[in-house]
């Protein structure tokens, strides 16, 4: 007897959710003081929908080839963190997903030793991404507040790290240092590695379903009004029929 889509996919949920707990437990032990933020879960489409409205960010696209309810929940659940940041005054925030092994010895002092100098040194930068896949992203209280105004002002418009490391994207003013103190003397160990393999296309955020066109225009109505004038709601003509 095959077994039921459902199933393997509650299956899939379950084994990442013990594997999570597993890297988390590892970050208390580093950093006892860790505060672990809930994730928008790209598989509950509500849950997906109430963020993005309690988030009053409009919604206007995504990528090319990322236009996926899990893309969405990954520019929702770093937007929440940030807004995180400006609710509770915190002078910088880092922000670290949740597949990491940090080193017990190395992580700490890099961050206090290497990075942070580096923002004292420059204050007017926005963001600092510290590694190639933006695990791992650092921002100071003005930054989070320079980040969450503009994407009120620019509305979601591509998947979260291209929009976010992007200054182009939002507006003048942003400062993005790009993997600036990725490399450590030879003599230092590296301060984490990855505990699996990057979703690129495999992992679970590629596994949610795509988000269709009639929701996409849905989306842009219910958040961003001047959409609503505007043909199928802002979507490309040919999506009106049998695209879906």
């Amino acid at each position: 007897m095959a077994v039921p889509v459902w199933t393997k996919m509650m299956k899939m949920l379950m084994e990442s959710s013990n594997q999570t707990r597993k890297f988390l437990d590892g970050y208390s032990r580093v950093l006892p003081q860790v505060h672990i933020l809930p994730a928008t879960n790209g598989f509950n489409h509500s849950e997906v929908i109430h963020h993005l409205l309690s988030s009053r960010v409009p919604f206007l696209s995504l990528s090319n080839g990322g236009k996926k309810w899990g893309k969405l929940a990954t520019f929702l659940t770093k937007f929440r963190a940030l807004q995180y940041q400006v609710d509770h005054r915190l002078p910088f925030l880092l922000l670290m997903e949740d597949d990491l092994v940090l080193s017990p010895t190395a992580f700490l002092p890099y961050i206090r030793n290497d990075v942070c100098p580096i923002y004292d040194r420059s204050p007017n930068v926005t963001i600092m991404q510290l590694d190639n896949y933006a695990e791992v992203l650092l921002t100071s209280l003005a930054g989070a507040r320079l980040l969450i105004e503009r994407v009120r002002d620019f509305g979601i418009r591509r998947n979260d790290d291209q929009q976010l490391l992007d200054g182009r994207i939002m507006g003048g003013g942003i400062r993005v240092l790009r993997k600036s103190v990725k490399f450590l003397p030879k003599d230092r160990p590296r301060p984490w590695r990855l505990g699996r393999a990057t979703n690129h296309h495999e992992g679970h955020i590629y596994r949610t379903r795509r988000i269709t066109w009639a929701e996409m225009a849905l989306l842009r109505a219910l958040t961003h009004p001047p959409s609503r004038a505007l043909t199928s709601f802002g979507n490309p003509a040919f999506t009106d029929y049998l695209v879906d």
